[in-house]
């Protein structure tokens, strides 16, 4: 169920106001984006090393102090930070660190190259911009990171601009008004992103306490099968039994387990066994031979069990010997009971066993309640999601996933896609390498 105050963020910083919720998404942006952020210091690398092409076009004169910097001190500590990556706990541990260290070695040595070389206006605020978008989308920082670290080079490149370049009013306000429109998307990109990526963590959250919620209470739901299953066996054993002896007969139906009557022609009570008067709250004295059967039975099940009554006696048990009922004890309490009843051979009396089966009706109702918001979850989730076969037959799709690969509906995309292999998957190699890990874990 999803709780506002539980998943509440931070409006600006996105930050869970729960610490344990908060460290849980946290670690999980952090596997999420592992094999991304070494691909984007990598791409890093290229760029920062790369651009020295473009200085020897541009600013030829200066072109050996950009290649100190960019070749002796900011690629070497990408390169080194890149390495490090590797060693994958580390990594993990110190993911958001690194990255933040890493734009800003990277914004502080491309200042400097432009104070070095009297870079132009236009290009110091295009390579400018280049860094900050990079640090906003690339190197998966979290909002939380990336916000101060981007506001952080853009007062640097005012004070470059405005201190130490000399720039003309019009040159200032004119790449301005770009560097900060620019810096506004890449700001408006990284929070997005963020933001997305908490929502789908809530999603995958939900998903999973709503399934395990689901297996309790279906595993509840087969313990009280098992006990059900059980009584009934009892009971058909206990039967057999009478016929051969009343001593036998009379200790059975003492200790049977189940709540169990002899109710005569007139549907009074002539025998109750403890289980009968632990169920209605009575005693004996009070039962036997002074209540009837129908007294017990909630009013809206009377007739049916009346007509019960009478063709089971009249008509040679052509009324059923299992159902279902409602019986109120002395209390007013209502308990759902799975009846077992037939005429005893040769009289017009009947033995009726009474099995509660109220706690297992009730978790029956919660089973299904918990199936309906797990569906519901599944079918209005953002992110598409599949559910296959080990051959790679869909058995079933959402909605979102049919909207991503295209189809106007969970149906028409799974009565065109029979199989992922051939159907989705780029690589059908893949679908297998991936169904046997699924099976080997």
């Amino acid at each position: 169920m999803y709780d506002q105050n539980r998943f509440s963020r931070h409006p600006i910083f996105l930050i869970f106001r729960d610490r344990e919720l908060e460290k849980q998404y946290h670690e999980n942006f952090k596997e999420i984006h592992i094999v991304w952020g070494r691909i984007a210091i990598f791409l890093g690398v290229l760029l920062y090393s790369g651009f020295i092409v473009l200085d020897n076009i541009i600013m030829p004169d200066t072109l050996s102090s950009q290649v100190i910097i960019r070749l002796f001190f900011v690629t070497p500590y990408l390169s080194v930070s890149l390495l490090i990556m590797f060693h994958r706990r580390f990594y993990l541990r110190n993911m958001q660190t690194m990255m933040l260290l890493c734009v800003l070695v990277a914004g502080l040595g491309h200042f400097a190259m432009a104070l070095l070389s009297r870079a132009s206006a236009v290009y110091l605020m295009g390579t400018t911009a280049i860094v900050l978008y990079f640090a906003y989308t690339f190197t998966a920082l979290r909002f939380k990171y990336s916000l101060p670290v981007g506001m952080f080079l853009v007062v640097c490149y005012e004070i470059t601009e405005i201190y130490f370049m000399n720039r003309s009013m019009v040159d200032i306000i004119f790449n301005n008004f770009f560097l900060l429109s620019m810096n506004s998307v890449g700001i408006f990109s990284s929070y997005t992103i963020d933001r997305l990526q908490g929502i789908s963590f809530i999603q995958n959250l939900l998903i999973n306490e709503e399934k395990k919620r689901t297996e309790e209470f279906y595993e509840k739901v087969l313990i009280q099968k098992d006990q059900l299953d059980e009584s009934k066996r009892t009971l058909e054993a206990a039967y057999k039994t009478i016929s051969s002896s009343e001593k036998t007969y009379r200790s059975i139906f003492e200790n049977t387990g189940n709540a169990t009557v002899i109710i005569e022609d007139d549907s009074t009570i002539s025998l109750a066994n403890d289980e009968f008067v632990k169920l209605m709250g009575m005693t004996k004295e009070e039962i036997e031979g002074k209540r009837k059967w129908m007294e017990f039975i909630l009013e809206e099940d009377k007739i049916r069990m009346i007509d019960y009554h009478r063709i089971r006696r009249e008509e040679g048990g052509a009324a059923p010997k299992n159902y279902e009922f409602r019986m109120v004890d002395s209390r007013g309490a209502v308990h759902d009971i799975y009846l077992t009843i037939d005429v005893i051979q040769g009289t017009k009396k009947s033995v009726a066993s009474a099995l509660d089966i109220t706690e297992r009706k009730r978790a029956e109702e919660e089973l299904r309640e918990a199936k309906e918001t797990y569906r519901g979850i599944f079918d209005n989730a953002t992110q598409g999601i599949f559910r296959t076969s080990p051959s790679g037959s869909i058995l079933t799709v959402n909605k979102a996933m049919a909207d991503i690969l295209g189809y106007g509906s969970p149906d028409e995309l799974m009565s065109y896609v029979k199989n992922l292999a051939p159907d989705i998957f780029a690589d059908p190699v893949k679908v297998s390498e991936y169904t046997n890990i699924i099976i080997e874990f």
